[in-house]
């Protein structure tokens, strides 16, 4: 199991805040996984490791019954890249303003991601 990567490559610990960008931790760690070399039952005993707070808690429960990695990313996904993250970033695309200290490259990143996250792809709804 693993090789010698350098520990800044680990994805950060995962809370299940919403703050956090729970698409964008699961893809970096998938990503370690896969630099690391890790088995596909090696994701799904070491993400415990990652995670704490709500995410360990709700990570206790689901172990029970999602017991392969598929199974457990299709639940992580489910938990905290739900319908009500999609509605909450839809509010924000709403009232999103630039913000003073913010370049335009910077406020179209910011912007692009709300809509991946609100999952907008129609080029129409997403500037009118």
């Amino acid at each position: 199991m693993g090789t010698n990567i350098p520990k800044t490559f680990e994805p950060k610990i995962f809370r299940g805040l919403e703050i956090e960008d729970a698409e964008k931790w699961i893809k970096r760690y998938e990503l370690y996984a896969k630099m690391v070399k890790w088995t596909e039952e090696e994701k799904l005993e070491l993400l415990e490791l990652f995670l704490e707070d709500r995410a360990a808690s709700w990570f206790a429960i689901q172990i029970k019954t999602a017991n392969t990695w598929d199974l457990m990313k299709e639940a992580f996904n489910k938990k905290f890249n739900g319908k009500e993250n999609e509605l909450k970033a839809w509010k924000e695309i709403q009232s999103i303003k630039q913000e003073s200290d913010e370049d335009i490259e910077q406020f179209a990143i910011r912007l692009e991601e709300l809509f991946n996250k609100a999952k907008v792809e129609d080029e129409t709804i997403k500037y009118r």
